[in-house]
This record gives C-alpha cells, sequence and structure tokens, in this order.
C-alpha cells in the first residue's frame, strides 16, 4: 500500500476513539475507527463492481464526512475520481462527466449501497504505485472549456511533505486534536490538501458549509465552540478576525492570491503559494509585519524550483516553474499540457505562469501573471471559459471578459456587442446555473461595437474599466435604518474610492460588491443581523431596509404582543377557497400535501422543537376557521398547535402504506389546518407534511422550508405579517362591487363590442360534473428557456400566451379571455410572510389572423402587466364563473432548501381525489430542467380524446413561438394553416 494509507492505519490503531472529522457544522463527528470502517465499505464496494487501476470514478455527494470516507476507499480500491459539486452548475458538470470518461458516478444512492458491503481488510488494500492514476481535478480553462488537472498517487506525498509538515507541524502536539476548519469546496485541490494533511497528523477535520462561511456572526460562533485553531481565510477578514475574542486560533493560512498589508498579534498568519497542478504548498511564509506585497517564502524544499526568464534560468525575477514528477496534464488537451511544460536540464518543470522576484532579503514577490488568468477571492478563472459560456446565453459571438484590479482585488467585467441592454439580473440569473458563483462578472457593459485590433481581433487594451459609479439619482438615507445601511455599503466598497456616497437606490452588486464584500457588509452593520443571501435577494438600501424596518417592528414588544385569538374575516380568494369545498364536501379539493427525505443523522426531538419555533413565528400556519354567527367564516390564531405535530417510528413499509393513503379533509370547526408527521423508518428521516391551502400557497411552503432549517440550527425567526396583510386586503374588499362577467353556454363570453370570446375549449357534451386529468411532457424546455431570454418575456409569459394561441387554434377563434394564478407578493414586508397570496387575474387578447406572432406575444405581455394592476385594485377586478373558464397556473421548480444536505428530497403528494375549481386547469410545472404540463378538466364536459387534441395544439403552439427566431412576420393565420395541415 502506499506510504500515506500506511500512515493512516497506524493513526486508525492508535486512536480508534479520536475525531477524524466534524461536519454538518458541528452536528455529528465520526472517529477514525468508524471514517475507516466506512471507507472499507466504499472500497469493497468499488472492488465488486470490478474497476481497476486507471479506472475513474466521479464522486457526487455534499461536502460531509461522506465524500472523505469515498475518497479514502477510492485510495483503498486503488482507482481514481474526479470531484463533482451542484454549485458547478448542470452544464460543467455535464462536460466533467463526459471529458472525465467516468465509469460510475457515486452519489447518496451508491453510499447507501455500498454500506451494505462488508468491509475490505487492510491486506486487500490496493498496492498501488506512486504513477497510478489517482485524482482529476477540474479547474477554469484558458481554451473556454473546464480542464482536467491529472494527478498520480505521488500526489499525496508531495501533499505530506509540502503542508502537512512545514505547515502543521508548529502547531501539533501528539495527545491534541489539531482542528483545522476546512472552508474549501470538495472540487478544489484545497480540500484535498488540507483534508488529507490534517488527518496524517491525527487531526480533525472541520468540514464549513457555504452558507455557514457567508454568515460570519454564525460562523464566529462556530469557531469558538469547535475550537478551532487553523483555518483558511481571505485577506480582507483578517482583521475582523483579529479582534474578535474568545478564539481557540493558532494560525491563519492565505493562499492563492496576492496578499497586501495584512498582520495580526493574535496569531500567525501563513503566506502560502499553491496551485492545483503541485496539489501541495510550494512556499511559505510566516509574516513578522504587514507588507505592501507579502512575500510566499524562499523556495520549495521538496521538489526543484526555479525562476524563467525568457527562457533563461534566472536569480532575480522570472516565471516561477516547478518539477511536478506525479502530473500528468490537462486531460484530453495535449496542445494545452505541452505548452505548460518546458525542458530544462533533463527535467519536465511545469510554468505556472506567476512571475515572481527574489529580493535581496532572499525572499520571493509575486508581482503577477504571465496570461489572463486571474484569482477572484483566491479561485482561479480564466476568462475565456467565462466568454465561452456568456456568448451562448447572450446569443453573440462579440463578447470580452477582463480582469481589473483595485487594492489587491480582482473583478471581472463582461462586455458584449448588441444593439440593446439586457438587465444584469437576467443575465446573472442565466448564469447561475452555469458557472460557480465566484465565475459570474462583477459588472457587465453593453456596446454597439467592441473595439477589435488591425488583426480584427478584440482589443482588450480599449476595453476601459467600468463605472463603478451609480448611474442611479441620489436619493438620501430617510431613516436611521437606511442611513445605518448606507454607511455600510460605503465601508465594504472602499476599494472604490470614486464612489462618494451612497444613495437608498444604488445596487451594491452594480457598484463592485462581490461574495466577500457582502460578507464584509454583514460585519459593518452587525445590528440589523442581515445574512449574504438577503444582500443577494435585495440588493439596495431601500429593499433592504423595508425587509428590516419590518422585522426590527416585529420584534419589538409593544408591537409583536399578539391579541389572544382575535377574530378576523375571511379575504374573498380565501372564501372561493372554501365555497368550492362546500360544493363537494367529501372530496379533497384543495389540501396541500408534501413528503420531505431529511439528513438521516437530524434528531427528531430538535427537529420537532424547529417546527414549533417555525409555528410560533407564523400565524398563518396557527390559522384555524370556524363559522360564526353573525360574521360567516372566521379566522383567528390558536396559540398551541403542538398536537398537530407527531413523532413516530415505524417500518419502510408501513410508511409506504401511510403514503398510499395520505390526505384528509380539515374540518372548519376551528380545528388546525396543518399537520405535520416526523417520521424515523429503519432507512430514512421523513416528514409528512400537509396544510390547507387556504392559509398557505406555493411560496409560503418555500418560506416554510427554508425557515425549517434556520430553526433548527438555531437562528432566531421573526414573527411575519400575516395579520396584516388579512387585515388590509379585506378593507380593499370592503364595500366594492366586483364586475362579475356573465359567461355563455359553452363557455363561451360577450363581450362589449358584441364579439364572441371563448374562454376554454369548446364542449363535447354537457353531464355532470367528473374530475379527470391529462399529462404531457413539453419536448423543448432549453429553447424556451433561451427564446425568453433573447426576447425579454418570462417563462410564465411564454406559457400564458402559448395557451391563449391554442384557444384560438382549437376553437377556430380571434378572440379569448381566461384567469391566470399570480403569486400576490407585491411588497417587500411580505416577502418572508406564509398565508394565502395567490390573486387571479383576468386577460383578454384578440388574436386577428394578419397580426404577426411577435406582436401579438408583446401585446400579450402587456395585457398580463395589466392583469396584475387589476388585480390589486379591487375596482377593476373582474371575475369568470369557475365552471366556464381556463385557468392558467405557472409553477416554477419546486425549491428545496439544500445547502446542507438537510432535505435530499421533496415531492407532492398525488391525491386522486383532488379537484380543480374550474372547467380547466392548465398547471405548468418546470423541475430539473423539465417541463410538463397538466391539464385537470371536468370529464363532464369533455372526451379524453378532445383533452389529448388540445394538448397537443398546445405543444404545436410552444414550437409555433419559437418560429419567430427564424421568420419574425410569421403570423397567426400562417400559424392556423400549418396546424390544420396536420
Amino acid at each position: 500500500m502506499i506510504d500515506y494509507l500506511q500512515k493512516f492505519k497506524e493513526t486508525v490503531a492508535a486512536y480508534p476513539e479520536r475525531v477524524a472529522v466534524l461536519d454538518k457544522d458541528g452536528d455529528r463527528s465520526t472517529t477514525y475507527k468508524k471514517l475507516d470502517e466506512l471507507s472499507d465499505r466504499v472500497a469493497a464496494f468499488l472492488k465488486n463492481k470490478g474497476f481497476q487501476k486507471e479506472d475513474l470514478i466521479a464522486i457526487n455527494l455534499e461536502k460531509s464526512m461522506e465524500y472523505l470516507a469515498v475518497e479514502l476507499g477510492v485510495m483503498k480500491a486503488g482507482i481514481a475520481y474526479v470531484p463533482l459539486s451542484e454549485s458547478m452548475g448542470q452544464e460543467r458538470i455535464t462536460h466533467v462527466l463526459k471529458d472525465s470518461g467516468a465509469k460510475l458516478v457515486f452519489d447518496a444512492a451508491c453510499w447507501e449501497k455500498a454500506m451494505e458491503a462488508e468491509p475490505l481488510s487492510p491486506e486487500a488494500w490496493a498496492d498501488s504505485d506512486e504513477h497510478d492514476l489517482a485524482f482529476v481535478i477540474y479547474t477554469s480553462g484558458s481554451t473556454g472549456t473546464p480542464k482536467g488537472v491529472v494527478e498520480e498517487y505521488g500526489a499525496y506525498r508531495f501533499i505530506t511533505t509540502g503542508t502537512a509538515l512545514p505547515v502543521l507541524s508548529p502547531y501539533h502536539k501528539e495527545d491534541d486534536d489539531l482542528r483545522f476548519a476546512n472552508v474549501a469546496p470538495v472540487t478544489f485541490s484545497a480540500f484535498n490538501i488540507i483534508s488529507f494533511s490534517v488527518l496524517y497528523f491525527q487531526g480533525t477535520v472541520c468540514l464549513v458549509s457555504e452558507p455557514l462561511l457567508k454568515n460570519p456572526a454564525l460562523y464566529m460562533q462556530y469557531l469558538v465552540k469547535n475550537r478551532i485553531e487553523i483555518m483558511f481565510l481571505t485577506a480582507s477578514l483578517v482583521n475582523t478576525f483579529s479582534e474578535a475574542p474568545n478564539l481557540s486560533l493558532k494560525a491563519i493560512a492565505l493562499s492563492s492570491e496576492r496578499v497586501s498589508n495584512v498582520f495580526s498579534k493574535s496569531f500567525d498568519i501563513l503566506n502560502l503559494y499553491c496551485n492545483t497542478e503541485l496539489m501541495s504548498t510550494a512556499c511559505l511564509f510566516k509574516l513578522d509585519k504587514s507588507y505592501p506585497n507579502t512575500p510566499i517564502g524562499k523556495g520549495c524544499t521538496y521538489t526543484d524550483m526555479l525562476l524563467l526568464d525568457d527562457g533563461k534560468v534566472s536569480e532575480k525575477e522570472g516565471e516561477i516553474c516547478l518539477y511536478l514528477p506525479y502530473f500528468r496534464g490537462y486531460l484530453n488537451q495535449k496542445e494545452e499540457t505541452e505548452k505548460a511544460f518546458v525542458s530544462i536540464g533533463g527535467k519536465k518543470f511545469f510554468c505556472t505562469r506567476d512571475v515572481a522576484r527574489r529580493g535581496e532579503d532572499g525572499l520571493l514577490y509575486v508581482l503577477g501573471r504571465a496570461d489572463d488568468m486571474v484569482k477572484i477571492n483566491g479561485n482561479r478563472v480564466e476568462p475565456a471559459e467565462v466568454e465561452t459560456v456568456l456568448k451562448k446565453v447572450l446569443e453573440t459571438k462579440m463578447v470580452a471578459v477582463k480582469a481589473f484590479e483595485k487594492k489587491g482585488k480582482y473583478y471581472l467585467c463582461a462586455y458584449y456587442q448588441k444593439e440593446y441592454s439586457i438587465p444584469v439580473e437576467t443575465i446573472r440569473a442565466s448564469l447561475k446555473p452555469l458557472l460557480p458563483a465566484y465565475m459570474i462578472p462583477s459588472f457587465f457593459v453593453q456596446m454597439k461595437k467592441i473595439p477589435l485590433n488591425t488583426n480584427g481581433k478584440i482589443d482588450r487594451k480599449n476595453l476601459l474599466i467600468p463605472n463603478f459609479v451609480s448611474q442611479n439619482t441620489y436619493v438620501a438615507p430617510r431613516t436611521e435604518c437606511e442611513k445605518i445601511l448606507c454607511d455600510a455599503f460605503k465601508e465594504a466598497l472602499e476599494d472604490f474610492e470614486e464612489i462618494e456616497k451612497i444613495g437608498i437606490d444604488d445596487d451594491f452588486f452594480l457598484m463592485g460588491g462581490d461574495s466577500v464584500s457582502a460578507m464584509e457588509l454583514m460585519l459593518a452593520c452587525e445590528e440589523l443581523k442581515l445574512t449574504v443571501p438577503l444582500i443577494y435577494e435585495k440588493r439596495t438600501v431601500r429593499a433592504l431596509a423595508e425587509v428590516l424596518d419590518k422585522k426590527i417592528s416585529l420584534s419589538s414588544p409593544a408591537t409583536a404582543k399578539e391579541t389572544p385569538e382575535e377574530k378576523l374575516p375571511l379575504i374573498l380568494s380565501q372564501k372561493e377557497v372554501l365555497d368550492y369545498e362546500a360544493c363537494l364536501p367529501d372530496t379533497i379539493v384543495d389540501n396541500v400535501p408534501l413528503y420531505l427525505t431529511l439528513r438521516s443523522d437530524l434528531d427528531e426531538k430538535k427537529l420537532y422543537q424547529a417546527l414549533k419555533k417555525v409555528i410560533e413565528a407564523h400565524p398563518a400556519l396557527r390559522t384555524v376557521i370556524e363559522k360564526d354567527r353573525e360574521q360567516g367564516y372566521v379566522q383567528y390564531q390558536k396559540q398551541n398547535i403542538d398536537d398537530a405535530i407527531s413523532v413516530e417510528a415505524m417500518s419502510e413499509k408501513e410508511l409506504d402504506a401511510i403514503v398510499e393513503n395520505f390526505g384528509e379533509i380539515f374540518p372548519l370547526d376551528g380545528s388546525p389546518l396543518f399537520r405535520c408527521r416526523i417520521i424515523r423508518t429503519e432507512k430514512r428521516l421523513v416528514l409528512l407534511l400537509e396544510v390547507h391551502h387556504a392559509i398557505v400557497d406555493g411560496l409560503s411552503l418555500h418560506i416554510f422550508l427554508s425557515d425549517i432549517e434556520k430553526a433548527y440550527r438555531g437562528e432566531v425567526l421573526t414573527k411575519d405579517c400575516y395579520n396584516e396583510f388579512i387585515k388590509e386586503i379585506f378593507a380593499a374588499e370592503k364595500d366594492t362591487s366586483l364586475l362579475s362577467l356573465t359567461a355563455n353556454q359553452n363557455s363561451t363570453l360577450t363581450l362589449s363590442n358584441g364579439k364572441i370570446c371563448y374562454c376554454a375549449p369548446k364542449h363535447d357534451f354537457e353531464k355532470e360534473d367528473k374530475a379527470a386529468c391529462q399529462e404531457i411532457a413539453i419536448p423543448c424546455t432549453k429553447k424556451i428557456r433561451d427564446f425568453c431570454f433573447s426576447h425579454s418575456v418570462s417563462q410564465n409569459e411564454f406559457y400564458l400566451f402559448a395557451t391563449a394561441l391554442s384557444l384560438a387554434l382549437y376553437n377556430d377563434c380571434e378572440q379569448v379571455a381566461f384567469d391566470w394564478i399570480w403569486n400576490g407578493r407585491d411588497s417587500a414586508k411580505y416577502a418572508d410572510t406564509i398565508g394565502y397570496f395567490l390573486k387571479e387575474c383576468f386577460i383578454a387578447l384578440e388574436l386577428p389572423q394578419s397580426t404577426p406572432v411577435l406582436d401579438a406575444l408583446i401585446t400579450c405581455k402587456n395585457k398580463i402587466l395589466q392583469s396584475l394592476s387589476s388585480a390589486n385594485d379591487m375596482s377593476q377586478k373582474r371575475v369568470l364563473p369557475d365552471e366556464n373558464k381556463i385557468c392558467f397556473i405557472f409553477q416554477g421548480e419546486m425549491y428545496v432548501p439544500n445547502t446542507h444536505g438537510f432535505f435530499t428530497s421533496a415531492k407532492w403528494i398525488e391525491n386522486s381525489d383532488r379537484a380543480a375549481e374550474s372547467i380547466m386547469d392548465i398547471e405548468v410545472k418546470v423541475d430539473d430542467g423539465k417541463t410538463e404540463v397538466s391539464f385537470d378538466y371536468d370529464g363532464g364536459k369533455y372526451k379524453s380524446e378532445s383533452i389529448a387534441t388540445f394538448s397537443k395544439v398546445f405543444v404545436f403552439c410552444c414550437q409555433m413561438i419559437l418560429q419567430i427566431e427564424e421568420n419574425d412576420g410569421l403570423t397567426i393565420g400562417e400559424v392556423k394553416k400549418q396546424w390544420q395541415k396536420r
């Protein structure tokens, strides 16, 4: 076996009960003995699969003990792996799997199977050679695609001699479990370098999640509670930690970026020079003072290192080159590999492209790069790779990405050539699933013409630094909260001297903010308890202050006090739900059932307490409805509905039986409209949730799930504004008469101009109501997403227009009208409120045959905006009878908070008794890159064959709308003719 495994075996024998890995942000610990056993099971599983030397598998697990156990198992099996992470983005993952040729994706399902294998004995561990393939780590590529760094088993020796010994040995004591906070993502070389160095010294690898890192206050608590002694940190945050009390820190390691003006008397600061190809630390310098440009040390002690200037070895200045006998090169990139090496003295040296000079003191100082590659917050980025993705997203070949430096920090700016500007938020949203967050540019500049040089290539020298100063009209802060935020914005963006003052409408990220400065913003106004996700979501002082002012007022004892069982009226949307339910007394009409699988190591009692905190923070979940003699139905909150939550243990078979028959009618007699069962089986931990639709909508469930995790982790939840919302809406509805539109037979409507308008497909017959459903898949989901982006329409608007066009084609008419559902949250103060906010919006469209489809789409978009306005203005609200209309619903992806693997899956529980209110509900569901459309219809009005035809019309209309890309003059009449030909 390799030396590293021999050392690990000795550690397990000497310290079997010592904690090897602390993960789940401190909630779980694993001993060396257990880690050894689990990795032996993984090794046996891989051996049983028949994998041999040089075979490669992909690991796709969350950052956890399991990830490390699989890496050790791969080592024991003598094969190789490539790390994956959801944060890479699906397109990058797909490329890595294809490029690497991985023979297996080791995911959670594989882990479960591996745990059933008998552990592999040490005698059966592979006897790997130092030059056998060990792992492939993908980094940003100059060719425009990620490139795989191919490493051999000898890299583990470099980890030992280059990092474990020089970096950790000064802080290691034989009888002490040295604790190192591993903040690196699993796909980075630093994850391996840290983890295997710490295990080499019998220490504890403390795996830190990304969400915890983004909350400095919680991270500080974590460091204190878990006695962290060493960690990596961004240079800009060193001063913050230097002043923090009660820390056990002995040293902080800085790496992968140029370090300026940093020093601390509280702990050692180590400036390391590392890179992925080396898989270790080449140089190390322990700071003795603050430097304008901190040295990296004198050189490498375990492999040859030299400076190369114009092809010649230099003692003074040149490109850093390293002898790397265990780095094979870049996978499937022969040309890139050849360019990376130079032959000197009979040895092949790797050219790092980092230029350094040796000072008179013998220390090396990094001066910069010899190519375009930059480090963004310590992460390696090739602008060419970002450009490749942007070209696809922006649908233009003229894209350039350039890095700018401000006070030692680098920022990416993307320049694109288009006749019109695309909203930055739209571009960012499109890039999010395709690139890691650190590769998304901070700035986007639209240009009519990107400058070219005499060779016809982009003239990057003439791409000027972006304007960091906001283009908004300055609006001064009005409240104390806004003033604190403006000052904090200024402090976090202090690198940009040109920003003289911050207004309440200035966008933090458009002025140069990034993930690191977002953390600095949180620290600059700790009293406001900001979170990084909130900063990313709200972005401006005005939007942040609206949310924070609400939280401050609600947390005040004077305003947070609730009148016990204050009776409130029902609002119109709630009445509509109950009225329809009353028509079908023995049918589950509007329950919302959810099946959630949670991390199996979570504690049921702690989860129960977390649920109680969530229910306390959200009055809607404690809301009950009953009849009142004077007011009809009323709603009020019970102070305690603990009996609605149960904790149970049962078998998988018993759970399956419960799920199969899940769902009960909620009585409207003052009983809870919320029930939750926490169930532990021999295999999993499950949460079964059922809520009445009158008190929650889909977005409420997202808030609910997110808050369960927060409460479990100990975060304080603020009471939301549900009662205020009910009172506000009721006041708007009071004394207002709705414009009721009377529908004719066969779902038609006579408009004021006398024209007949269709509100649903023509009926086949008139029989007794009967619930039925058909589903179809949309085959062109990605094309639709791309189309929406390039034409500045939302997917909701696209599919809503497809519905209108389908009605026109199916009924052979020119006027259509129907309702569509909007989430109803039009105020920031209700952003975190659970309740039933959904509003029905009425839309009527005229679709003459001579109208270009593109014009009709734009008209539809404008009508949608008008209908939003009408939805809030009760004097304008128009109502179609449910029994004569289509209702369109766009359901985006079911968001499940998965920051710590807290929830591992979520799905709706189908119930065949559930009924739709309208004659037809068209629900578009987007999930995991796929789109399905459900047609819930009245079988007493339609034959199944007719609905099948209508669904085909719908798919056809989606495809025809896409034809605008090739023929923007395509008319509705031409679309009808093409359908008739079919």
